[in-house]
Formats: structure tokens, sequence, C-alpha cells
């Protein structure tokens, strides 16, 4: 779908005036890529294409593997007939669009999710072998728990007496009740909310239900851990529950919550009733809750809990939080919390007052007993998967290995890390990548110096800030000790013949561990928060000032030890710059060099960032994507593209200092692109994507990330080197 015309950036966050060429930058509008970076991870070339270099000089080709097998990735991506001046993305990923056939059961497809696959696959190997008596529990306890998923006659002979018998220890769903209990929780005039969160915790079923609790840095203190309270997260995205009962996405919502209802025992007259009514709650929480937009500056109550029952006596705080943390957490009324969304909290204490109990029980048992779903037999599972396939409009539902490596990737991160960089990653690589992370800091460091719309103490405090960013590449350590993961997973308890039990047993813990971390400092370096590494992603994180990048993105296009620089720099050093750039984005600008929200920029320089960053507001906000009719949220997606433009900039910046300090590389066979040209190249290869009509609309309306095309697309129009190095002719839309 993405292959048909779209409308392209109609202006440029870098103006120029008549007198000078399209898009050749002054140094202070070339460089807000880098401090709006300080907004923060046979094909013949066309006449456009081809580079006096490449014919008036005999340069070497290399013939390596890994070059050929870069040349052919690019052949089968690259539309040569597409003007890369006038849609870069229709030429970089023309043939990928063309050729790509979406699985039947994904709403998209792209590189990320190429690699992933590729990684589940491996791990699947693993999962599948026999248990071995000398193997330590960790993999012992993911052996069983893939074998147990994957063992359907096992789970169908169980049923689901053991997921009713849980219900029944919480005190019932009330759908399910085929005569009226008034002895039920529920028909207690004193029915609380806050007792049914506590019993859903305790039994080891899904929290933050209602109101969102979780633990993070302080405000003024990062390495200290506080209480956050927020608005939770819904069963479907806010943009399409605001929009009533009978829109699309929330009938399909509803019709799941019906089936799962009737195929647990209850009536179906009586199930439609009732999660009807639930269906109605859970839109009311969606209208009180705020949007993407209004979040990014909406003020926060901090302060102890005896200043919160003052200040916001709208719950009974102190009951709650200790009885959602449970006994084993002490706090007192001086523990800190802070609310963040403040306008939700009130809201959600008048709608209560407005909602009969039984709805409130009814929404709450639904949301457990739907986290639950994958862990029961295959009329539900089929449930689950039908409501996703008819949600993203998919041909089929997820095959089963699969369904059962995303249950395996959700809840078991640190042992999928362990098993994958043991047994498939390569340990050669990190320090060439620790290598261009340093060269990219670097290039940052000098854009700094170069502008001239920053004054000089804000620009010593955002080198004290990119000086002092922590980067952690791969996996840490750990993962590769056995006896820190046997420590780890000590007092997980489970069990081989039960399947839902473990998945309970494995809740509890990971819960138990969470909360335990109020009572301990945070360390930027903590070994458990970067085990994740199963996966091809990197990430920013604000408050620590960290970047992590996962063992698994170090392959295919991203990065080979035994490949020209040129593509290493266009593939993870772009994505090092994008992340790194995140710390001065529009987000990483108000948290200071360790992690703490402050605002360190000078009053004047702060207005300039803001004037810039809005004309990347504005660009993007202008954008209509034509398959869906609708247009892009600039306040939303600011952080990404800022990131975007600054970290390509400095990833192609610091290649080109590579360069100039070791020589140009040899070329790759049966292509006519130049060493520039292919870094620009495998940068947009790396974004390809090809979405199905629901999976672009869902991006849309609801991630930071625009669509591919937008995307890079953008960060090439607002760069002067991408014109200069495929001598785009004046007023060419790149």
């Amino acid at each position: 779908p993405l292959s048909r015309p779209a409308k392209t950036l109609s202006y440029r966050c870098c103006p120029v005036t008549e007198q000078t060429v399209p898009f050749h930058l002054d140094r202070t509008m070339m460089l807000i890529g880098i401090i709006l970076s300080l907004s923060a991870h046979k094909i013949v070339g066309s006449p456009l294409t081809q580079i006096s270099s490449r014919d008036d000089v005999t340069q070497s080709i290399c013939t390596t593997p890994e070059c050929i097998k870069a040349a052919a990735y690019i052949l089968k991506s690259v539309n040569s007939s597409a003007d890369p001046c006038q849609d870069f993305y229709s030429f970089v990923c023309g043939k990928f669009i063309e050729n790509t056939i979406i699985p039947d059961h994904k709403p998209e497809f792209n590189q990320f999710i190429k690699i992933t696959d590729k990684i589940n696959k491996e791990l699947k190997m693993v999962l599948e072998e026999p248990i071995q008596k000398n193997e330590i529990k960790p993999f012992k306890f993911a052996k069983t728990m893939y074998q147990s998923c994957m063992n359907t006659e096992k789970l169908e002979a169980i049923g689901n007496a053991n997921m009713l018998q849980l219900i029944g220890a919480i005190g019932g769903w009330p759908v399910l009740n085929k005569e009226e209990d008034q002895m039920a929780y529920w028909n207690n005039p004193n029915f609380s909310w806050i007792d049914l969160e506590q019993d859903l915790k305790k039994f080891g079923l899904k929290l933050s239900t209602i109101l969102s609790l979780t633990l993070k840095g302080s405000h003024d203190n990062s390495s200290i851990r506080v209480i956050t309270i927020d608005q939770p997260e819904l069963g479907i995205i806010r943009e399409h529950l605001v929009k009533g009962f009978e829109h699309n996405e929330v009938q399909i919502y509803y019709n799941y919550m019906v089936s799962l209802a009737t195929a647990l025992g209850a009536d179906l007259d009586k199930a439609k009733s009732e999660m009807k009514e639930v269906m109605e709650f859970e839109i009311q929480l969606a209208n009180i809750s705020l949007p993407l937009e209004e979040r990014r500056l909406v003020p926060a109550l901090i302060g102890p809990i005896s200043h919160l029952e003052k200040q916001l006596p709208v719950l009974p705080w102190m009951p709650y939080l200790s009885g959602v943390l449970g006994p084993d957490i002490k706090i007192d009324h001086n523990q800190t919390v802070i609310v963040r969304s403040i306008h939700y909290t009130v809201k959600l204490s008048e709608l209560l007052k407005t909602v009969k109990p039984r709805t409130v029980a009814n929404f709450m048992i639904f949301k457990g007993v739907s986290s639950l779903t994958r862990y029961m037999t295959k009329d539900i599972r089929d449930i689950r998967n039908k409501f996703t396939a008819d949600y993203y409009d998919l041909e089929s539902t997820l095959p089963p290995w699969e369904d059962c490596m995303s249950m395996m990737t959700n809840n078991v991160p640190l042992i999928l890390g362990a098993l994958y960089v043991r047994h498939f990653f390569s340990h050669h690589g990190k320090e060439e990548a620790q290598n261009i992370v340093e060269s990219i800091v670097s290039q940052f460091n000098k854009g700094l110096d170069e502008i001239d719309w920053m004054d000089e103490e804000t620009k010593i405090k955002a080198k004290q800030k990119a000086n002092n960013t922590l980067t952690f590449i791969g996996y840490p350590d750990e993962l590769l000790n056995d006896t820190v993961l046997a420590e780890y997973y000590e007092n997980l308890k489970f069990d081989e013949d039960e399947y839902l039990r473990n998945m309970i047993n494995l809740n509890l813990f990971n819960t138990k561990r969470e909360f335990q971390s109020l009572q301990y400092s945070v360390k930027r370096d903590d070994w458990v928060t970067r085990g994740n590494t199963a996966n091809a992603n990197a990430f920013y994180n604000y408050r620590k000032v960290v970047i992590e990048f996962s063992a698994g993105i170090f392959q295919e296009m991203y990065f080979d030890l035994n490949r020209p620089k040129y593509l290493n720099y266009g593939g993870i050093g772009y994505v090092v710059g994008h992340e790194f750039s995140h710390g001065f984005d529009d987000t990483g600008r108000r948290i200071n060099y360790n992690g703490s929200i402050f605002n360190w920029w000078n009053n004047k320089t702060e207005e300039k960032f803001i004037s810039k960053a809005k004309c990347f507001i504005d660009q993007y906000s202008d954008i209509e994507v034509p398959e869906i009719g609708s247009k892009i949220n600039g306040i939303n997606s600011q952080g990404e593209v800022i990131a975007d433009v600054g970290g390509l900039s400095n990833a192609y910046r610091a290649y080109k200092r590579w360069e100039s300090e070791n020589g140009k590389e040899d070329l790759l066979p049966g292509l006519t692109y130049d060493q520039n040209q292919l870094f620009w190249i495998n940068y947009g290869i790396a974004g390809c994507e090809k979405y199905r009509l629901k999976g672009l609309k869902e991006k849309v309306l609801s991630s930071f990330h625009p669509p591919q095309r937008y995307r890079i697309n953008g960060a090439v129009k607002n760069n002067k080197y991408f014109s200069e190095d495929f001598k785009c002719p004046p007023g060419s839309p790149m």
C-alpha cells in the first residue's frame, strides 16, 4: 500500500532564500540536525546518481562474501527507475515494497521484524531441545515453559478448570454467575475496587487496570526510585475508544469481551449486556484520559503521601499504595509519590461514583483473565488470536510457535537473552561498535562548537551531558554467568505439569522483584535492565542517561564487522546517532547530565530551540497519509524526527571523519554508487517498511514514530549532505 504516490514534504526546516541553492544550508541551520539532534535510535544508477569520482578514477571493488551479500540486498531493494532527489524512499525501498509479501499474520513487515523472526527461529531450536540434568534452573524453566505452551494436547486435557478455580478464589467474575448472589463482593455496599486490585495482585493477575502504579526515578534525583501514579494502558488505543461504542475497532474489542466470557461459561445474552456496560466504562476511562500530545508537558503532583492526601484527597492513598505493593514492601507517609495525571485521577474518582460496582468488577476481572488467555485451552487462545486478526485485518492468526515465542519474550527476556548471546551472537564486533559510538559523540561535540545560536554556558552543559552518557553494547557479561542467572531466579517456583500455574508464579515473581526495587537505588549499569538482548532494537533511557543496543541488532544491514564502514555508519551508525540525539530532543533537553528533571538551558537559547523545533512540528503536521486520509501528529512525532535528522547528520559526519583519516574504501560489486551514496542507501534500506492498511492507521494514530516513508524522506530532506552527494538540482523535493 505504501507504493502508491504520497504527498512529499512541502518545505524544509532549514529555509533557503531565492539567492541560495535549495537546501545548501548555512552553518546554523545545518547543525539544527546536530542540536536538534539537540532535540535529543544489476542496478544501473540513473544520471542523477552517477558521481564523477566513479567515472574518472579507477576504484577498487570489494569482492568478499560480505560485500557481495550487501550488494545483493541493495539490488533487491532499490528501484533505479525512481529519482532519489524526488522521492528517496521510493528510490531506496521501491523493490522492497513491490516484492515484499507481508506474512498473513502480521500487520506490517520491516527489517526489524525480519531480524526478530530470525532470532526467534534460532531460539526456537534451543528451546525445543530436551532438558538436560546439568542445565541451570533458568534454562530448564524456559524450555519447560515453551514446550508446555506447544503441548496443546496436555493443555486440552487440563482444560480451563484451573482458570475458573482462580477466578473463584478471587471472589468470582460477575458475568459468569448463573444466579445473582447477594453475598458476592460486588453487591457489598462497601465494595472497593482497591481491594479487588489487591486481590488481582495477590493471585498473579493483571495489575493497573484502573490506575497505573510503577516505580520510576525521582524528578530531582534519578537514582532514587519513587512510586508513580498515572492513567492506565487501555485495551485498545484511546483514539478508537473515544469514537464510541459503534466504532469498528471498538466493536471488535467488544465482541472479544463477549466471546471470552461465554467461552468460560457466561450466558450469551447476559454476556452481551454486561460486557456492553464494561465497554462503555472503558470508553469513559478513555474520555477522561489525556491524549499523547497533551501529556508531554502536563504538570505532575510530587510529594510525600501525607502531602498527597491533603492536596489530592480523591483516593485513600495509604491503603491503596500499601495494599498493592504488598506486606513485604514497607512504606510510610513520608514515601514520595508522583501523580503524573492529576486530571485523570480526579476524573476517575468522580466517574467511579456513577458506575455500578458490578460493572467495575466485571471490567477488572476481564482485564485479569484476558492477560492469561494465551495460557489456556485452544478455544480461548483462538478467541484472543481472532481478536488480533480482526483488529488488524489479518488473513490468519499467529502460528502456535510464534505465539509461544511471544509469550517467552514478554515474560523471560533475561533467559532468552542469555541463550541468544551464548549460542548465536558474535562477540567480535563490540569494539568496532564502540568506536562508532565514540566517533559520533565526538562529532556531536564538534557540532556544538559551530552553532552560533547557542550560548557558551548551555554548550558546556550539553557537552557535559553528552560525555556523561553511558553506552551499553550487545549484552551484560552477567548473561554468561551461570551463578548470577541461577541466583536471580532462585525463588521462582515451577512445576513441569502446571503451565498456567507456572505463568502465575512468574507474574508473582516479576511483580515482587519490581516492587522490591523501591528499597534500592537506581543503578545506571544495572545488568537486569540491560539483559533483554534477544531482539533487534536500541533504547535511550532519559533518566539514566543511558543508551542500550541489543545484541540482536548487530547483523544484516545494520552491522557487519567485515564490510565497508560506509555501510556500518549508514546502518548501526545512524541508530547510534538517533538514540544519542534523544538526550537532547524535546524531552531530553529538560533532563540534565545526571538524569534529573531540570532546565539547564539559557532562556534565549531555549526560545531559539523551541522555534526551530516548531518547524519540525509544523512540517510533519502538514503531511497527510493518503492511504488513510489522516495527518501525522507533529507534536507527538517531534522527538523521533528530530533524532532522525540529528542522528543521521552525526553518523555521516563521523564516517567522513573516519574516511579522511583512513582513506576511501572499496566499492560494492555491480553497483554504480560511490561511498557517500552507499551510506545513504544503506540508511534508507534499513528503514524500509510495508504496512497493511490497519497497521498503517494504528501507527499514524498512536505512535511517536511516523511511517517510514516520511521519516526517511524527512531526514534526508533536512540534510545538506544528501543533496550534495546525489547532485540534486535546485528545486528538488529532497
